[in-house]
This record gives structure tokens, C-alpha cells and sequence, in this order.
């Protein structure tokens, strides 16, 4: 075989680009499905990624070398490459199987006395050691191919380009294997099959390979061996330096590009994977730059020189690039529209803005390895130089992802992290000019150019004020940000609306706030155990569902928190809305993750809650799946209940059921509660049974009655209203579902494609026909109070459901699904303030739409049916007044007040009233 442009005949030069596209494309679905099985040991998205890739890029390099040392030596070198392929196919092929076992390493950790951090350390240690080992055996691919190819007696022109373009197609197949695992094997086959997948595709490469293999024994000797003479530039060597530093920025700099770009895109699974196909391509566009400039570097006199000044020139452009990469981001911030598609990863506009942002500077980056290469094949053949030069960069790789990760971001921030990887690259630039006989990078000249292009880089860089001005461009007029916290998991930032709102937001989106929708998850489970001592909560948020779980008299209560940044800053800036929780006895705050702990705790508890991120976030469905509800059942004492949020938003129908059916796989015994959007499965052991007189009982022995009226749940048949399927109506209603488990985990990519769309009325709209009534879960017992309490619930739950399933624009109708409630059930504080909320938002509208007769009528229907409304009665008042209607607005107002808000603004409306019709009767006529 000859260079891959001419010396490699059409087929076999095919059949060769063929292997090794095919090898890259398993190589990253192997990373892929690695990621998320690791995942589902950690639960921290973050902590997998960075792993995976540290192993996997380990490997590579480890592999490349020991495969450069040895491949000079065989005889059959595309005959190794098709060994080496199929034993990593193998080797992957029972990796995740053996990543699900790996629990038995943490147990047995934990059982010699290791605490739960250093047991969950030890569990992702002896994983990364096994993964090295296929990592391993495909770094040795590409050198073993280049060798074979090199045999045909290439010159050192014809070689470089033939590295080169080998590269670019390995990166080209590693970009298809990203976006075949990351947008449809992973979802549709499981991460067990992706795997096999990704080895059907090493075993053709492997097939390829030997195809080749015979077609080169049958050929005759291999070409005389070239006999190399090391050049000026070569012999001066610190190529492998140059390699290690390219590949620390090259790696660092993704790192953070992906942080800067989780400010504005949702974090998602098709967001992750098309930042990263972007870069793969990127590097595949450079190492093909790479090809064309060492062809017309070796027209020079000097081609090591030459070649040295086109990388110092590769690193100064990409430095340059780096410089404008915030300002594009802040562009990005301002389109919320290709925002939404990015994260939905529907959009060929928005993968095309990405890869126009992205690609560019990667590729410069990229073109770095291939031509240092280039300058080492004049002294060593290109196996030897490959692996060399590739393993420096790997490494560098590893210590750019490592520093990028959990030093630059924590200590300084986005944008510093971009300024000090653009500076790094400009000095690699300058070093590289330096040794290439410019004079003028060397000495106080060098250097003052050096301090100025830096300084040009940086300005750019640092003006924009990441990552605050990204936030100040999306958040709404008169919302202020109160914290902000940079960490090594995410950013995090507290801010508060002109309403006084406070929000709690990581990266791209708030995920709770003082708005009080949090207080039923809480609440609700807590009332089905008849005694909780102990409880554990999973996921921080603002601290306001533990809050409420505290109140039931807990003695000891577990919150467990991954985000370092969310600690810091709910305990904060929440301090009041959660009641100071954290300065309560028997409170205790973990820094750890959430199914780490389950694992590892040897406690048991009465009530386990958790309030994850949305379904579409990247590696929630860790908190979904039929695997954790195993762990969190093993930990649950008897009579104890697991409540797990199920937000009636954020992903579709299907997707939905299959959350419930994940959790009753594991507990059978469960029922679904609905307050407004967000739902409460309740998980229990024991049978379910829904018992009006104990929950009664409990809300006075525990002093909750001041507390639900908060929400207007203080009244039994309000809270018993909250209740929509038992056992019952949920085997119905879940039928068919499919099952979301650790190694299927397709929530989040289908709720991915949802964004935008709103499914709360469609997700209603699938549970009414399987709605159970309270009555059918009464214990045997139950008469008199019980029955009246639930058949009084049912009949506000069906006005309150009837109302929430009509859009929101057919006020009338949603007021008219209400009315009837208000009359049968006079009792329900829940069904009035729903009532008086609307009304109320329904006419002043109309009022500013200047549609007064309208708005009229509307208070007017609203008394009739609420006489109580005080408020409507005195935007009535007023509505008159400014019409000069002074009789009709006294009318309205004729009536007793009670001392309050609204009593004193009636008091207030009415005598400007009176003074008004005063002046009226006293102005001349």
C-alpha cells in the first residue's frame, strides 16, 4: 500500500478508510454507553463524564504507545490491528453487565470499614481499571494501520499526509458513532446493545482489516526500509511537549465551551452530544488541514521549519478564535428560539450554528497533532512518531479535562478558565516559531509580542463578563441576581423577581423558588406514615419540600445534596422560606450523591423524598429508574413510603407512565396524588389504604393546620382532593408503558423533543379515564365522616380537574367547571381561592384590554356565585367610579367589612366614593 492519494490502490485505499472509520465510530459508542452506565453508579452526569473520558483518553494514548514500540516488529501488522479490534469488541461487550456488578466491590469496601465516599472511589477505581483495558486495545489501532501502510515504502511527504488523513477519517467515524449513540442507539437499544453495536462495528472493521491483511501477503516483500536522517528542527526535539500542551488545551478548552454553553442551552442529552460531535468534526477538519499544509510545507527548503511555523500559526488562529467565542455565546443568549432547539436536537439551524461556533477553533487545535508528526517522521517512522507524539497528547488531554474541570472553572470561572487556555496557546505558538528559526519570536522582542497578542486575545475574552452577562441577558426586566457560584459540578445562581420571587437556578434553568409549590411533596407522603422518626431527602433544591417534611415531628432528617454550589447557596438565600432548616436539631446536611448514599447507609427511614431535575435534564432518569427504586425499598423501614416527584410538564404521555410504571415494578402498593402540576407518587410495602379520620388526626397531633392553609388544604376533603389513582387505576392507566431501568434510560431524550410543547393537558387528559374515587380505598370500617369527607373530595377533585383540563384562554368554561363546587361543597377553601384566582385575572384583563362591560359582567357573575369576594367587589366599585357611576359603586360597597387587606381597601374605595359624589352634587350645573 502507498499513501492514501495515490500509493493505496481504489479498493484497498476504501476498504482501509472503511476500518478505520468504522474503529472510531465503536470507540465513542462505547464512551457513550459507558458514560451513562457509570452514570447510574454516581448519579452525577459530571462525575461519569469526566471518568469515562479520563479512562478512555488514558487508554488511548497507553495503547498507542506500547502499539508504536512493538509495531516494527511484527509481521503482519493490519493481522494485529484485527486482533486488537476484536478483543476490545469483547472486552466491551461484557463491560456494562460488569459495571452493574461493580456494586459488589463498593459493598465489600464498605464491609472492611471504608466510609461511603471511599467505598464509591474504590467501586469507580477497579471500573476505570477494567475499562482500560479495551481503551487500551483500541489506542493501538491506528499505529499498527499506519505501519502496515508505511511498508509500501511511502517518503516522509507521502507518510505524514497518509497520518493525517487516517486521523481525520478515525475522527470522522467517532463523530458518527457520537451521534448514532447519542441520538438514536441508546434510546431505541439500550445501553447493553449499543455496546454490541459498537462491537458489530469493530468486528467489520476488523473483517476490513483482514481482507487487507491477505491481499498484502499476497502481494510479495514489503517495500526496503527508508532510511531516516533526523532534520535541524527534529533534533531539537520537545515535540512530545508540544504534543502534551495541544492536547491540554485542546481538551481544557472543550471543557469549558461546554460550561459556557450550559448557560444558555438546556442541559440535555442531544445538547452534550452535539457539543461534542461539533469539536470531533472540528478535529477531523483539522487533522484534513493538516494534510493540504504538510504538502506545501515540503516545497520549502527547510520543511521542519516550515511545518513548525503553519502549528505556530494553528495555535495563534485558534487562540484568536477562543478570544471570540463568549461574544458568540451572548449572541446565543439573545435567540432563545435556537436555544430550544439546540437542547431538543430537532434543528439543523441549531446544529449548524453550533458547528460554525465550535469546529473552527477545534480544528486549529486539532491540526497541531498531525503536523508535529509531520516534523517527527523525519526521524523515527511513523508508527513510532504517531504513537509518540499521540500518547503525549492523550495525556495532555487527561491533565487539560482533569484542571479544566476541577481547578480552572471553580477558581477562575468561565471566563478566566477561556483567557488562561487562549494565553496557553499563544505561548505554544511562540515556542513553536522560536524553534523554527524566526528570530523575531525569540529574545524582548518575542516577548513583547507575545504580552501583546495576549493581551488582544484577552480583551475580547474578558469584556464580555461571563458567564453574569449571559444571565442578564436572558432574565426577564426587573429580576436581579442575588449569588452566583461557579463550581466544578455547575453553575449556580439565586435571583429575585420584581415580585420578590427568589429562584434557585443550575446553569441554564431555575429548578425551584419561593413561589410555594413545594410544600405538598412533602407534605402529602408524610401523612401516610403513621409515624415518622427518620427521613431521608434526596435533591436540595431550595430546602422548602424537607421543610416540610420536617414539620411531622422527624427526629432525624437526611438531606442529601450532589451540587457543592445548591448547599451553599439555599442555605443562604433561603434561609426564611425554608424556616432555617439546616439550624434545626436532628437536620443533617450531605455533600454527596444520592444513590451513593443509598447505598452505602445503613440506616433505614419512615420517608424517603426526592424532588429531581426535570425529565429532559442530562442523566435524570438515574433517579427514575426501576434499579433505584431496588436501592431506596432496601433502605425503607416497615410502614414507610417513598414519594417521588412526577411533574405533570416537561415530557409527554408515554414518557410519564413509564416513570410510574418504573417505581411500581418495585412497589406495587402506590398512589398518585395531583396538586395543580406537580404530581406525588406515594410508594409503599404494605397495602394502600386511604384513611381520611387518621390523616385528620394527624394534622391536629402534629399542629399542621396553620400550615396547610397555606395551600388552602386545611379542610380533610381539600387534601383527600389532591388524591387522583390507587393501585387500581394506575395498573390501567401504566399498561403498555415501557420500562425505564439503568440500562434503557430513554426519559430524557424523549422528553428532550418536548420542550416547547404542552403536554400538561394532555397528560390530564390520559388519567380521566381511570380517575379512582377516595371512597374505593376507605378502610372497612369507614362510615359517617369518612364517606361525607370523600365523596365531598371527589366532587372538588372533578370541579378542579375540569377546570385545569380547558386552556387557559375559555375562562368562561374554566369559571363554569368551578361554579358548581363552589354551591355543593361551601366547605372547600381550595375550590374558592382556584375560583377567586381566576375571576379575578379574567376581568382585570379584560379591564386593561379596555373591555369594561365585559369585566363588568364578570364581577358581577363572580358575587353571585362568591359573595365573600371582596376583591371583585371592589374592582367593581372602582370600575363604576372611573365610568362616573357613583350610586352602582356605594351599591357595591353598602356592605360590613372585616379588618384586613381587602376590608380597608373597600373602606378607602368608599369614601373616595362618597367625596366624589359630594363634589358631583355641589358643582354648579
Amino acid at each position: 500500500m502507498g499513501g492514501l492519494g495515490s500509493g493505496v490502490a481504489g479498493l484497498q485505499r476504501i476498504l482501509l478508510l472503511g476500518a478505520v472509520a468504522l474503529s472510531g465510530a465503536a470507540g465513542l459508542v462505547y464512551q457513550v454507553a459507558w458514560t451513562r452506565r457509570v452514570a447510574s453508579v454516581t448519579s452525577a452526569t459530571a462525575t461519569a463524564q469526566a471518568v469515562v473520558l479520563a479512562v478512555f483518553m488514558a487508554g488511548l494514548g497507553l495503547g498507542a504507545l506500547l502499539a508504536g514500540r512493538r509495531a516494527r516488529t511484527l509481521r503482519r501488522p493490519l493481522l494485529a490491528y484485527a486482533a486488537v479490534e476484536v478483543a476490545a469488541a469483547v472486552l466491551a461487550s461484557a463491560s456494562i453487565p460488569l459495571i452493574g456488578g461493580s456494586d459488589a466491590v463498593r459493598a465489600g469496601a464498605a464491609a472492611l470499614g471504608a466510609g461511603p465516599r471511599a467505598a464509591l472511589w474504590t467501586q469507580i477505581a477497579a471500573l476505570g481499571s477494567w475499562l482500560l483495558l479495551p481503551t487500551t486495545l483500541m489506542g493501538a489501532s491506528i499505529p499498527l494501520v499506519i505501519e502496515a501502510v508505511e511498508r509500501r515504502g511511502l517518503g516522509a511527504e507521502r507518510a505524514a499526509r497518509t497520518m493525517s488523513a487516517l486521523y481525520a477519517t478515525n475522527t470522522l467515524g467517532a463523530a458518527a458513532g457520537c451521534l448514532l449513540s447519542g441520538f438514536v442507539a441508546v434510546e431505541a437499544l439500550g445501553l447493553l446493545r449499543t455496546t454490541w453495536l459498537g462491537a458489530g462495528g469493530a468486528l467489520a472493521a476488523a473483517a476490513l482489516a483482514l481482507r487487507l491483511d491477505r491481499r498484502s501477503a499476497e502481494g510479495g516483500a514489503p517495500a526496503p526500509r527508508e532510511e531516516l536522517a533526523p532534520a535541524r528542527f527534529a533534533a531539537r526535539g520537545g515535540l512530545w511537549q508540544a504534543a502534551a500542551v495541544a492536547g491540554f488545551v485542546g481538551l481544557g478548552i472543550e471543557v469549558v465551551w461546554t460550561r459556557i454553553l450550559s448557560l444558555v442551552v438546556l442541559n440535555t442529552v442531544y445538547a452534550f452530544t452535539q457539543v461534542l460531535a461539533a469539536v470531533l468534526l472540528g478535529i477531523a477538519l483539522g487533522a484534513a488541514l493538516a494534510r493540504a499544509w504538510i504538502r506545501g510545507a515540503h516545497r520549502e527548503p527547510d520543511p521542519q521549519a516550515a511545518l513548525a511555523r503553519r502549528a505556530a500559526g494553528a495555535a495563534l488562529g485558534a487562540a484568536l478564535l477562543f478570544a471570540w467565542v463568549p461574544a458568540a455565546v451572548i449572541a446565543l443568549a439573545r435567540a432563545p428560539q435556537l436555544q430550544l432547539e439546540l437542547a431538543s436536537g430537532l434543528s439543523w439551524r441549531a446544529n449548524g450554528a453550533l458547528l460554525l461556533l465550535l469546529a473552527p477553533p477545534s480544528a486549529l487545535v486539532a491540526a497541531l497533532l498531525p503536523l508535529l508528526v509531520a516534523i517527527a517522521r523525519a526521524r523515527a517512522r511513523g508508527a513510532e512518531s504517531f504513537a509518540l507524539l499521540y500518547a503525549a497528547n492523550t495525556a495532555g488531554s487527561v491533565a487539560g479535562s482533569a484542571a479544566a474541570g476541577f481547578v480552572l472553572l471553580p477558581l477562575l470561572g468561565s471566563a478566566g478558565s477561556n483567557a488562561a487556555l487562549l494565553v496557553l496557546s499563544v505561548a505554544l505558538a511562540f515556542w513553536l516559531l522560536s524553534r523554527s528559526g524566526v528570530e523575531a519570536a525569540r529574545g524582548l522582542r518575542g516577548r513583547l509580542a507575545f504580552g501583546a497578542l495576549a493581551a488582544a486575545g484577552i480583551a475580547p475574552a474578558l469584556a464580555v463578563g461571563l458567564p453574569r452577562a449571559v444571565y442578564e441577558a436572558r432574565l426577564e426586566e426587573g429580576t436581579r441576581i442575588l449569588d452566583f457560584r461557579e463550581g466544578a459540578q455547575s453553575d449556580v445562581m439565586v435571583t429575585e423577581d420584581a415580585k420578590g420571587i427568589r429562584r434557585i437556578w443550575i446553569n441554564s434553568s431555575w429548578v425551584a423558588g419561593t413561589g410555594g409549590g413545594h410544600r405538598s411533596l412533602g407534605h402529602v407522603p408524610a401523612l401516610l406514615v403513621a409515624e415518622p422518626r427518620r427521613a431521608l431527602g434526596i435533591a436540595l433544591g431550595t430546602g422548602q419540600t424537607f421543610a416540610s417534611v420536617h414539620r411531622h415531628g422527624i427526629e432525624t432528617l437526611d438531606c442529601v445534596e450532589i451540587d457543592a454550589g445548591v448547599i451553599e447557596l439555599s442555605t443562604r438565600w433561603f434561609a426564611e422560606a425554608n424556616g432555617r432548616l439546616f439550624e434545626r436539631p436532628g437536620v443533617v446536611l450531605h455533600h454527596d450523591d444520592g444513590r451513593a448514599f443509598l447505598r452505602a447507609t445503613r440506616e433505614r427511614f419512615d420517608l424517603v423524598v426526592l424532588e429531581p431535575l426535570q425529565a429532559w435534564s442530562a442523566g435524570t432518569s438515574n433517579l427514575y429508574s426501576k434499579e433505584f427504586y431496588e436501592e431506596a425499598k432496601a433502605v425503607l423501614a416497615p410502614g414507610g413510603v417513598v414519594a417521588q416527584w412526577i411533574p405533570f410538564y416537561g415530557q409527554g404521555v408515554d414518557e410519564t407512565r413509564a416513570m410510574v410504571r418504573a417505581a411500581r415494578e418495585v412497589f406495587p402498593q402506590a398512589s398518585l396524588w395531583l396538586d395543580d402540576h406537580d404530581g406525588i407518587l406515594a410508594l409503599q410495602a404494605e397495602p394502600f389504604a386511604l384513611d381520611p379520620d387518621a390523616i385528620r388526626a394527624r394534622v391536629e397531633a402534629r399542629g399542621l393546620r396553620d400550615e396547610l392553609a397555606l395551600n388552602s388544604w386545611q379542610e380533610t376533603e381539600d387534601l383527600l382532593s389532591l388524591f387522583v389513582l390507587g393501585p387500581d387505576g394506575l395498573d390501567a392507566w401504566q399498561r403498555g408503558a415501557p420500562l425505564l431501568t439503568d440500562d434503557r434510560p430513554f426519559l430524557e431524550f424523549a422528553a428532550a423533543r418536548d420542550l416547547g410543547r404542552d403536554t400538561y393537558q394532555p397528560i390530564l387528559r390520559s388519567i380521566a379515564p381511570h380517575l379512582d374515587e377516595p371512597a374505593r380505598y376507605l378502610p372497612p370500617h369507614a362510615s359517617g365522616a369518612p364517606r361525607e369527607w370523600a365523596a365531598r373530595a371527589l366532587r372538588i377533585r372533578t370541579a378542579l380537574l375540569g377546570e385545569r383540563s380547558l386552556p387557559r384562554e375559555r375562562a368562561h368554561e374554566r369559571a363554569a367547571a368551578l361554579e358548581p363546587a363552589l354551591a355543593s361543597t361551601p366547605s372547600s377553601r381550595l375550590v374558592r381561592r382556584r375560583y377567586r384566582n381566576l375571576v379575578l385575572e379574567w376581568a382585570t384583563g379584560l379591564e386593561r384590554a379596555g373591555r369594561l362591560a365585559e369585566a363588568e359582567a364578570v364581577y358581577r357573575r363572580a358575587l353571585a356565585h362568591d359573595p365573600e369576594l371582596g376583591e371583585a367587589a371592589v374592582n367593581l366599585a372602582l370600575l363604576y367610579a372611573r365610568q362616573r357611576r357613583f350610586e352602582r359603586a356605594q351599591q357595591v360597597l353598602d356592605r360590613p367589612w372585616a379588618p384586613g387587606p381587602v376590608g380597608d381597601s373597600a373602606l378607602r374605595t368608599r369614601a373616595m366614593v362618597q367625596a366624589a359624589m359630594e363634589t358631583q352634587v355641589a358643582r354648579p350645573r
